[in-house]
């Protein structure tokens, strides 16, 4: 996954702060935000809180002690509702605090990737810059970041306490995203949306025989019928939803559209390999053994059913986009490409422990 950082926030920048604009005037400080509450007299009283002091001490050690913050909009809540101090929630590994509000933070939406050629990429960062939010109603998750490696745990926390926050009030509580950072005592890292990196993943193919492949399939999808047709187009729905995702998330996606193309009893994996077994023409012994079906239905077991969060290599997604096409090619009656098997042959690709097993 390509991800593009940028830290700023010493020598006087404005990172990590929010910033009430009722009175005309802008206030940022690092490390935490300024807001405004509705008291009984429908007067607007500001204060400034740092972040850090909303979370519990165990969670900031040290000066350096990271955390995440992510913001989302909250609509329709009227501002005469929110209560003198603003609403903490906790969660057990996330806080979360609903406040009217300026946000000022580092805003990285205009970071781009690009190729330079086929073989090299570039990302452009220095469009980064600081923006305040308009006044309004907002919520900030906050969870503590404990190295590098811990982002993935971090979202799928700030998810899973914005889901239950959505479960109870309404997606009007937690809209849309307005921004996701990483805050230190006096600076702050803004990540740009992550990119899997095309460099891992195969170079279309539009030579004539490419092309007149795509029209062969395509063809074999239009003859299918009323009901294949639509069984295939859901699956294939689920599968690009997956090539956006990435983690446990794109997994999950890969496996349903994998469910809903091949296997009519979602509980049994028989269909699947059946398929692999025309397309290989192995014994049966071998196709389970070396195409690890089970074992990515483990894998999605324990993501689905015991909520494991854990690292997807890039190489795993390049496996289960390359299974897929092999089932779906098989499906639509079309001449075996063996796309997976191509992939184990990689060097250095371990199924086993790809799949954390």
């Amino acid at each position: 996954m390509v991800l593009a950082a940028v830290a700023v926030g010493q020598g006087g920048v404005r990172e990590g702060a929010v910033g009430l604009s009722g009175n005309g005037t802008r206030v940022a400080q690092p490390g935490r935000y300024h807001a405004g509450m509705v008291d009984a007299n429908d007067g607007l009283t500001q204060r400034t809180v740092a972040f850090h002091d909303l979370v519990p001490p165990e969670w900031v050690p040290a000066e350096d002690s990271e955390l995440w913050t992510a913001a989302y909009r909250v609509l329709r809540a009227p501002v005469t509702a929110f209560p003198p101090d603003p609403p903490i929630f906790d969660f057990g590994d996330v806080r979360a605090v609903v406040l009217w509000g300026t946000l000022h933070y580092l805003d990285t939406a205009a970071i781009r990737m690009s190729l330079t050629d086929a073989h090299q990429w570039q990302v452009d960062s220095k469009d980064a810059t600081e923006k305040d939010t308009p006044e309004s109603r907002y919520v900030v998750f906050l969870t503590r970041l404990i190295g590098d490696s811990d982002e993935p745990r971090a979202l799928a926390a700030v998810a899973a306490a914005r889901g239950l926050m959505i479960a109870l009030n309404g997606r009007n509580m937690a809209w849309d995203c307005v921004y996701e950072n990483i805050v230190r005592r006096g600076q702050i890292t803004g990540f740009s949306r992550s990119w899997e990196n095309p460099l891992v993943f195969k170079v279309p193919d539009l030579t004539a025989q490419g092309v007149e492949r795509i029209s062969r399939v395509a063809a074999a999808y239009r003859a299918s019928s009323d009901t294949t047709r639509a069984r295939l187009a859901l699956s294939l729905r689920w599968l690009e939803s997956a090539m956006g995702e990435s983690g446990v998330d794109a997994v999950v996606k890969f496996w349903v559209a994998l469910e809903t193309l091949a296997m009519p009893d979602t509980a049994n994996i028989r269909p699947v390999n059946d398929s692999l077994q025309r397309a290989y023409q192995m014994p049966m012994g071998e196709v389970q053994t070396r195409f690890g079906v089970g074992r990515v239905a483990g894998l999605r077991s324990r993501i689905v059913h015991e909520g494991a969060i854990v690292s997807i290599h890039q190489n795993l997604i390049r496996y289960l986009e390359a299974l897929y096409t092999d089932v779906l090619l098989d499906q639509l009656g079309q001449p075996p490409e063996r796309l997976a098997l191509a992939v184990l042959g990689t060097p250095g690709f371990d199924l086993p422990t790809l799949l954390h097993q």
